[in-house]
Parts: structure tokens; sequence; C-alpha cells
């Protein structure tokens, strides 16, 4: 029997007209993966209401 690793991915997302630098804190939204690199991933927000 094997143990899995322990694995903390990242999720990176981006917004198109938002400030970077300010995170969408609480929200929720629809993103589309777009890239990954190792066991982290990034996204693009698809929709923000």
């Amino acid at each position: 029997q094997a143990d899995a690793p322990d694995i903390d991915c990242v999720v990176y997302i981006t917004a198109p007209d938002t400030n970077p630098l300010t995170p969408l804190v609480g929200s929720i939204v629809p993103v589309q993966m777009v890239a990954a690199a190792g066991y982290d991933l990034a996204g693009v927000v698809t929709e923000i209401s």
C-alpha cells in the first residue's frame, strides 16, 4: 500500500480590466484554466458579475 504525497497546488488567476495587485477576495467566479506548471495552474476569469 502506497501513500499519496502531500501536494499543495496553487491556482494563479487573472481577470481582465482588474488590478492584479488587488485580489478578488471572497468572490466565486468562473475561470478557464489556460496553463499548468508542475502541480500549479494558471487561469483567466471568464466573467465578472
